[in-house]
């Protein structure tokens, strides 16, 4: 309950622990909080006849209480009592009273007077009383027997309910009294004297006077909440809880039903207040000399009301033992309460959620038993609308909330008492001399002072409204507190006043009131009235400078256990509402709608009679599959039903299709494309009448064409291998993708292009292509048709992931932040789980200093790297000159190979800098990776030099750097790193690339028999159209035309659109005589483009000299 505060005489009103005090002016805005207590359930009272007290206080203030309410036999007992809070609402004090600390009830049974008519009745039945003597001998015979049985005695008095402890001169008093005690008292004493309790005398005495059946606490947070009426079922906890047998489940335990209202709403949405959750949690490694015997202060400086207010908990417990109910509680109202009231809230045992810049594994901290200082104190703060933009403005500026440390050893209290006493009779007996007082509790002389500060930047993300920090523990630095905080003055130890130096002024000159004067006639006994005949003393005048600036303060130190484990302390920092609203997927969809053109639209009329003819003959085609697999369900429900069929076998499978609703679906269809082919192919332009003549022919004639089309689609579904048309079967569209990186590593870039465009064609409308193509064009320094073709991605599939990706990138470089933003966040909007879409997120926020975005994506990122179920290597394939192989399984090195196979070579770096000191070896090989996709093939061997100093030579890094030499061609080293390659045991079984260069290595240095060898084995583990041209134009210098006719063949089989291919089959043949064939392979050679100009005219020429 809120104090009452004294206005007139403008007192200073003393607050609960850790808010400052504040001068109490005239209330502005009164507000009366309505408690309505309503009832009470699952009492069980003590007496017979029971009357109970509902005690209510909040903080400090005098207790209410209800009047007496006798208790019935029922379950649910009614009280109906009203009590009201007064507050003032603009007041600060006030509102973090009734935010921070809870409302107590107590409730109290006070023996009854029972009607006399019942007693009367209860005589007149006899009913026998309880005897208490043979419980006692009950529970001690079992207690005994269990010291017998597990050799270890038992407390008795934690058997029993009432315990007195007396010292020995109550127990010489009450001798005279035991010795009428019978035998069976006098051995049951000696037995309990045996156990070790001769100290503890047991009582069974009933009951007497009042008894505290529980206590409970309410929240007001409701009311902060904007809510006017609220109620609440408080669960009143037991004073004296055992954890035997005798413990109450929490189902039965007695509760209060309790309404609390108000006039009215106190905050709306309107006036965009908050509220700010602190949580002291507990503090780790901390060193052996602080662990004993110590007291523990924290101060956390919160930015409100103009102003850095300090919030100050004393207290923490040593723990070595976890706390598995982790629950939080209400901070101390003073610095005297042991007792803390608990909260509905428990700290969150998942470590995934902490920000854990320290690297360190928490879960050996939070879920196991290690030393520790809890508090697991919850402080709330509420921010009003100017505290509100003070705090977010505070956040956005500074970024870390300043904690302050302080340990002091313990003060015995009797003590410092008597040296105060002492102090205080000897002060004033000696003049001149200051009495010795008593320093204030507070005080201390040793100390050990640390300040740590929490990273809030996470609270700048939009949605983001809870921060959980490991916040490792430094000495306490003045000069570096403030700088990152704005707190320029320790809470413990504040700074002494600056006293200002007197300035001292030099009077030069002779006379009476020259102090040099005065000096030097003393000591020489100077004449009457002279000013000193000899010469002047010299005076050093440099002690009248300013002095020299202070050096500048040590720094501070890291605080580290005996274990040399560096010392932290958990913190959670909760916003009611987060300081930037969250983004919604509808509002990322709109946006990016915005930033993609939309796709022209097709018509939905079909207005071509040949397409409208195809449509007619694939329904009939879709439309017999459909009926012979539903005549086989038919046959097989047939069988199994006895039923009898009366009709013949086709109307039982017309009544089969009606019944499951297939003929009114093969109806539907039949008419919409036979609708189609009428429309554009028949149309009638006369009356249709059925008694025209025209209109009737019209008919008959449309009948027999469908019925024609309907035969051959028949004929054709039926028969099998009688004229049936040769259609080649279509190229995988990732084979396709194969050769056009093939192509690009031998700058074959035409042929590349044609792959990719051929890719397109068979499959227009997957995004997969065309990001494929738009990653080639940028790799060509083609930006702006790579933009083109990234929209044409996402305007089949604006959800594409990597388009998204791409086009954010695309964005980003183009100046345009908020628009890749928008891009980067639709990506992984429908995959959350996806590690390096949080990865590239980050890296992007990195690059627009947006460290609050990149923080909680980096959060993210960590989250779910252990999770991640995203198969990375299946959706973007590798490339051929390098490797993902070695890669390690961590956030920045997977989220730069991502941007290397985009292409995007700026985002790669910042991801492998984050690398390089864990890693520097690894760094290096996709640091040259980059360097030689750029074609600076000397930057690329300077670094794999690194990567082989620190991390060594295997397969990976020989091939590159192999590769490097062949584009410089220098053959024999690229040979030399070729061969080390195939010698390795543990690489790859198809090193395809590697095949091909070492062949046209080998080719380029006469060696044409190892370049023959070579080219082969690509033929033979992963052939394509450019290996067999390869081996075929081998034989064909050889001379040997039938081997190198069967090698063209074959690259003829996987691309018979490549004009080199057709050349060579031209040569071929008219050195073979076949004049036929190569009239018809010099056409395919015309028909294709061939673009060696060189192998062109040696065709033409050959043809020529035939003709």
């Amino acid at each position: 309950m809120p104090k009452e505060k004294k206005t007139k005489d403008n007192q200073k009103v003393e607050s609960p622990q850790g808010i400052p005090d504040e001068i109490i002016t005239l209330p502005k805005l009164i507000s009366n909080i309505t408690i309505t207590i309503n009832s009470c359930e699952h009492l069980k009272p003590i007496y017979s006849a029971t009357d109970v007290i509902i005690k209510v206080q909040h903080l400090k203030s005098d207790p209410w209480e209800s009047p007496r309410i006798p208790v019935t036999d029922d379950d649910y007992l009614e009280i109906d009592k009203v009590l009201t809070l007064s507050t003032d609402l603009n007041s600060k004090i006030d509102m973090d009273n009734l935010i921070s600390y809870p409302v107590n009830f107590t409730l109290i049974e006070y023996p009854g007077i029972m009607d006399p008519l019942i007693y009367a009745q209860l005589n007149a039945q006899n009913v026998p009383q309880v005897v208490e003597e043979p419980i006692i001998t009950c529970v001690e015979s079992a207690a005994n027997l269990s010291d017998m049985l597990q050799d270890q005695k038992i407390d008795r008095t934690t058997l029993l309910r009432d315990v007195k402890k007396k010292g020995k001169k109550d127990d010489k008093k009450g001798k005279d009294k035991k010795k009428g005690k019978d035998k069976r008292d006098s051995k049951t004493s000696k037995k309990s004297s045996k156990s070790g309790s001769s100290k503890d005398t047991v009582s069974l005495k009933p009951p007497s006077g009042p008894q505290e059946v529980g206590y409970g606490c309410l929240d007001l947070l409701p009311l902060f909440l904007g809510k006017n009426e609220f109620s609440e079922k408080i669960v009143l906890r037991q004073p004296d809880s055992m954890n035997d047998d005798s413990m109450i489940p929490k189902d039965c335990l007695p509760t209060l039903t309790v309404t609390v209202s108000v006039d009215s709403p106190w905050y709306t949405e309107e006036k965009k207040t908050n509220v700010l959750n602190l949580t002291l949690e507990a503090a780790y490694n901390l060193p052996s000399i602080i662990m004993t015997n110590m007291e523990y202060k924290i101060c956390t400086h919160i930015m409100r009301e103009e102003k850095l207010e300090p919030f100050v908990s004393i207290g923490g417990k040593i723990s070595n033992i976890l706390d598995r109910e982790r629950i939080k509680y209400w901070p101390p109202i003073t610095s005297e309460d042991i007792y803390l009231e608990p909260t509905k809230y428990r700290i969150d045992r998942e470590c995934k959620s902490i920000r854990n810049n320290m690297d360190i594994n928490l879960d050996e901290y939070l879920n196991k038993d290690v030393p520790r200082i809890e508090w697991n104190i919850l402080k709330r703060f509420f921010l009003k609308t100017d505290g509100t933009n003070l705090f977010n403005e505070y956040v956005k500026r500074f970024r870390k909330i300043g904690v302050e440390f302080l340990i002091t050893p313990k003060v015995d209290q009797s003590v410092a008492e008597k040296s105060g006493k002492k102090g205080a009779k000897e002060k004033g007996k000696e003049k001149g001399k200051s009495a010795q007082t008593v320093e204030p509790q507070d005080s201390f002389s040793e100390y050990f002072h640390f300040m740590t500060f929490i990273d809030v930047s996470s609270l700048l993300y939009p949605g983001v409204n809870k921060v959980r920090v490991v916040c490792p523990l430094r000495s306490y630095q003045s000069v570096e507190f403030e700088s990152a905080t704005k707190v320029n003055d320790s809470f413990f130890i504040p700074k002494p006043p600056e006293v200002l130096p007197t300035p001292v002024v030099y009077k030069g000159g002779k006379g009476k009131g020259s102090a040099s004067s005065k000096g030097s006639s003393k000591k020489g006994g100077s004449k009457k009235g002279g000013a000193g005949d000899g010469p002047p003393e010299k005076t050093n005048l440099n002690k009248l400078l300013p002095p020299p600036p202070l050096p500048p303060p040590e720094p501070s130190f890291p605080i580290f256990d005996d274990m040399g484990r560096q010392t932290f302390i958990i913190v959670e920092i909760e916003l009611l509402k987060p300081i930037f609203l969250p983004r919604n997927v509808e509002d990322l969809s709109n946006k990016l709608q915005e930033i993609v053109p939309q796709r022209p639209s097709q018509p939905k009329s079909v207005i071509d009679s040949v397409v409208s003819e195809q449509v007619y003959k694939e329904t009939i085609k879709e439309l017999i599959e459909n009926l012979s697999c539903n005549y086989q369900n038919y046959v097989i429900e047939k069988q199994n039903c006895e039923c009898t069929f009366e009709d013949s076998e086709q109307n039982s499978f017309l009544n089969y299709l009606s019944k499951v609703g297939l003929y009114q679906v093969y109806f539907k269809s039949i008419t919409k494309s036979t609708s189609l082919i009428i429309k554009n192919k028949f149309p009638f332009r006369g009356e249709a009448n059925f008694g025209n003549k025209f209109f009737l022919n019209h008919i008959s004639t449309v009948y027999s064409h469908l019925v024609t089309e309907m035969n051959e689609v028949i004929n054709n579904e039926i028969t099998y291998d009688v004229n049936k048309e040769y259609k080649p079967a279509k190229k995988d569209l990732n084979q396709l993708l194969y050769y056009a990186k093939e192509a690009t590593e031998h700058n074959a870039f035409v042929l590349a292009r044609n792959y990719y465009l051929k890719r397109i064609c068979s499959n227009e409308r997957n995004p997969k292509c065309w990001y494929d193509f738009a990653v080639f064009n940028l790799q060509m320094d083609d930006e702006r048709q790579a933009f083109e073709c990234v929209q044409e991605a996402l305007g089949i599939n604006p959800d594409h992931s990597y388009s998204l990706m791409f086009y954010g990138f695309l964005l980003s470089k183009r100046g345009l932040p908020e628009q890749a933003e928008t891009c980067f966040l639709s990506a992984i909007a429908g995959n959350l789980r996806w590690l390096e879409g949080w990865g590239a997120v980050h890296i992007f926020y990195v690059s627009i200093s947006n460290q609050e975005g990149a923080d909680f994506c980096l959060e993210m990122a960590k989250k779910y790297i252990e999770n991640d179920t995203t198969d990375f290597a299946a959706d973007c394939e590798q490339d051929l000159s390098w490797t993902m192989s070695i890669c390690p399984n961590t956030i920045f090195f997977r989220t730069a190979c991502f941007f290397i196979k985009m292409r995007a070579y700026e985002f790669a770096e910042i991801a492998l800098s984050y690398e390089i000191n864990k890693n520097s070896g690894l760094c290096h090989y996709y640091l040259a990776v980059i360097t030689y996709l750029q074609k600076n093939y000397d930057h690329s061997l300077s670094h794999l030099e690194e990567t082989r100093n620190s991390y060594g030579s295997d397969y990976a890094v020989l091939g590159l750097e192999g590769h490097c030499y062949f584009q410089q061609k220098k053959f024999e080293k690229a040979n030399e790193n070729y061969e080390r390659v195939l010698q390795l045991f543990n690489r790859p079984e198809d090193v395809h690339l590697i095949y091909i260069n070492s062949s046209m290595a080998y080719k380029a240095l006469g060696n044409d028999t190892s370049a023959l060898k070579m080219i082969l084995l690509p033929c033979k583990l992963s052939p394509s159209a450019y290996t067999w041209l390869m081996a075929g134009l081998h034989y064909f210098h050889k001379y040997d035309f039938l081997s190198a006719e069967e090698c063209f063949t074959q690259a003829n089989i996987y691309d018979n659109n490549l004009a080199e291919i057709w050349a060579y089959l031209t040569l071929v043949n008219l050195h073979l005589g076949r004049i036929i064939e190569a009239d018809l392979c010099y056409a395919q050679t015309i028909k294709n483009d061939l673009i060696d100009e060189v192998l062109l005219e040696n065709v033409k020429k050959a043809m020529k000299t035939v003709q």
